[in-house]
């Protein structure tokens, strides 16, 4: 018989229930396991006891999680809103292993995560400061005073290398943003959105965002509630008209040869804007803004 949604429903919380309530009882179970007789044939393959002890069933925040990233950044955001910050890339994240639990080494793919929450971080914060509702100059001088109290955010991972992937300061990407004529009303493609950080002046509900990086993507899709997050590569993404675009997009060769206006090109940035795209936008376009 094939169970009705309702029935399964009641299945899966039946077997939550029964899971939590057997918890407390696992480990005296797994140790009985281990210490009787007739288990020492494999209890030598078996966790110690101390081992047992520190175990925990309780879920951690984990920074290849998008979600708990997300949740982590928050926390950061949190951090810098309340007019904390980082002396260093190396407080931060001590900052993190505070909230995971797990300690993050120099030079491991936990402490780019680490970095990339951070980044995250001081997006959504910025993300608040620019919409206070206070005058231009004073969001613009808050956002320094963030940029001042956040860590160097400059390491760079054999990825981030190959995607040409830089950040942009906040009170930069404001500037930029302002420059551009971006408010609530304004509809904002972002070929190259990365965290958002050039978006933080936009309504997501009017933004378009598209991040080849996966991890990136993930996150970014929770930055920008209501937005049109995609992953795909900008060079082959024709997105609908917007108001504005607005990127800091990567620098550097690329593998084919593309034609622009007539002229040929091997750099990215150049290719991002090619014929394809621009012919297309051009009539509509206010402002295409590159920060170098």
């Amino acid at each position: 018989k094939q169970k009705t949604a309702y029935e399964i429903q009641v299945w899966l919380e039946f077997r939550r229930v029964l899971f939590r309530s057997v918890i407390p009882y696992l480990k005296s179970w797994y140790m009985g396991v281990k210490y009787d007789p007739r288990a020492k044939e494999f209890s030598n393959d078996m966790d110690s006891a101390q081992a047992v002890e520190d175990f925990s069933f309780e879920k951690k925040d984990s920074l290849f999680d998008p979600e708990s990233k997300f949740k982590i950044a928050q926390a950061i955001s949190q951090h810098f809103v309340t007019g904390k910050g980082f002396d260093s890339i190396i407080e931060a994240r001590k900052f993190i292993t505070e909230i995971t639990g797990n300690k993050i080494e120099a030079g491991t793919p936990e402490a780019k995560e680490a970095d990339e929450a951070v980044e995250t971080g001081v997006v959504l914060a910025a993300r608040k400061i620019a919409g206070s509702g206070e005058s231009p100059e004073n969001i613009y001088n808050n956002l320094v005073n963030l940029y001042n109290r956040q860590p160097n955010l400059n390491v760079r991972t054999s990825t981030s290398i190959k995607e040409q992937a830089y950040s942009t300061p906040a009170p930069l990407a404001y500037i930029a943003s302002q420059l551009a004529g971006i408010d609530k009303k304004t509809t904002v493609y972002e070929p190259t959105a990365g965290n958002g950080m050039l978006l933080i002046g936009a309504d997501p509900k009017k933004v378009i965002a598209n991040e080849l990086n996966a991890a990136r993507f993930e996150v970014l899709k929770r930055v920008l509630p209501g937005a049109e997050v995609v992953n795909k590569d900008a060079l082959k993404f024709s997105p609908d008209l917007s108001d504005v675009i607005i990127a800091n997009p990567p620098f550097g060769a690329i593998g084919e040869e593309l034609n622009v206006h007539e002229k040929k090109t091997r750099e990215i940035d150049h290719a991002i804007r090619s014929e394809e795209h621009t012919s297309e936008l051009q009539s509509h376009l206010n402002l295409v803004c590159r920060l170098l």
